[in-house]
């Protein structure tokens, strides 16, 4: 059980605004991700696909975007323009995100089933206080259950099972866990990389966005020859291409040499095994350090972190079908 300080501070509208402004592509799919702690919400919007009252007796489709839940560490900000009744899902309505505080979170093992629970408070009005409760399945998330207060109805939210074309698409199409070794730098030369998503850490979370193949995000290891007096050799740049960029759609590393690692994760509070590599950033000039996590006992390629921002593969093994 984790006891989080409320706060009775207001937010600003300007990070209202953020949260409204980020249109979803697709629904959220429930192996998007693997939720095992708490904190694994933080950072992440959910976008479900079907909802209805908890007491009706069918769902009903939900329009993309139309209720949208995002998280952070002490907030939750919640879209919801549907009209709900015990018969079913009845319109929408023109309504604005709004915003409860975190008051408390905890882990809930039951017989039958196991939930995260968020207990929430009204940020203006301390006696308002509902909950979200998410429903995981091997740390798939399927169910949302939601009460914004204790008169109001509660809903029920589905995350969707992805279809079988966007299942066959982000199979072929993103690296997996279990698709590269990482135990030199020789076995990422040649490979061509295209994340699953993208973390960014905040002050006390990282932000969670899925990548999609339209982002047109890679990354690469290119070795390239150059001549040193009358002698070639292979210098391998780092390369990252991001379409959704247009400023700076590629940049450009120069690794110096590479080491064994034990990465001080503070966000997870743990330590994680990674090939670090000593680079140049030719776009700032300036030295940094590429980290490649990897699995501690099949030391397979699941992430990619430079400045603060982390690339993560899709999670699993790739279909063989």
């Amino acid at each position: 059980m984790r006891y989080l300080l409320f706060l009775f501070l207001n937010i600003s509208p300007l990070l209202i605004n953020a949260q409204e402004q980020k249109q979803p592509k697709e629904y959220t799919y429930f192996n998007d991700r693997i939720f095992v702690k708490v904190e694994d919400f933080f950072g992440y919007t959910f976008v479900p696909s079907k909802g209805k009252l908890t007491n009706a007796n069918f769902e009903d489709p939900i329009k993309l975007a139309s209720v949208m839940i995002a998280i952070n560490s002490s907030t939750v900000f919640i879209t919801e323009r549907l009209v709900f009744t015990t018969s079913g899902i009845k319109g929408e309505i023109d309504s604005k995100p709004y915003q409860m505080s975190i008051a408390r979170s905890q882990q809930v093992t039951e017989k039958k089933s196991n939930f995260f629970e968020l207990t929430l408070v009204d940020i203006h009005n301390p006696n308002i206080q509902g909950y979200l409760k998410f429903y995981t399945d091997k740390g798939n998330c399927f169910k949302i259950l939601y009460r914004p207060e204790a008169i109001a109805s509660e809903r029920t939210f589905y995350l969707a099972v992805p279809p079988n074309h966007i299942e066959g698409r982000d199979s072929r199409f993103f690296t997996h866990e279990q698709d590269i070794v990482i135990k030199e730098l020789d076995s990422l030369a040649g490979n061509i990389i295209f994340p699953f998503s993208e973390y960014i850490d905040q002050s006390d979370y990282r932000d969670f966005t899925r990548i999609y193949p339209d982002d047109k995000v890679n990354i690469k290891v290119e070795g390239r020859k150059i001549k040193k007096g009358r002698k070639e050799k292979t210098v391998y740049y780092l390369v990252i291409n991001d379409g959704r960029k247009d400023a700076v759609p590629m940049r450009e590393f120069l690794i110096k040499k590479t080491k064994d690692y034990l990465y001080k994760d503070y966000f997870i509070r743990q330590e994680r095994d990674c090939m670090v590599l000593y680079v140049f950033d030719n776009e700032d000039k300036k030295e940094k350090k590429v980290y490649l996590f990897r699995n501690n006992n099949t030391k397979k390629l699941n992430a990619i972190r430079i400045d603060n921002m982390e690339f993560a593969m899709r999670p699993g093994k790739r279909l063989t079908k």
